[in-house]
């Protein structure tokens, strides 16, 4: 009966740990996932701005072009 006792207990353990693993390991997607949304939204800043500076750029160059000096 001991013997039984002692398995259910470690069995409870088992199941307490890895319980406690896969919150963990769900946490810690979900950080990994609210990081990676960050960084495409900062991409997609950079990619924005990166056109608005090519289209001042480019009409600035015209501006430019189109003046008589």
């Amino acid at each position: 009966m001991k013997v039984l006792m002692g398995i259910e207990q470690e069995h409870k353990v088992t199941e307490d740990a890895r319980r406690a693993a896969e919150q963990d390991a769900a946490a810690q997607r979900h950080a990994a996932q609210e990081k990676y949304e960050e960084a495409v939204a900062g991409l997609v800043e950079m990619e924005e701005r990166a056109v608005m500076a090519e289209s001042m750029l480019e009409a600035t160059f015209q501006y430019h072009k189109a003046q008589p000096w």
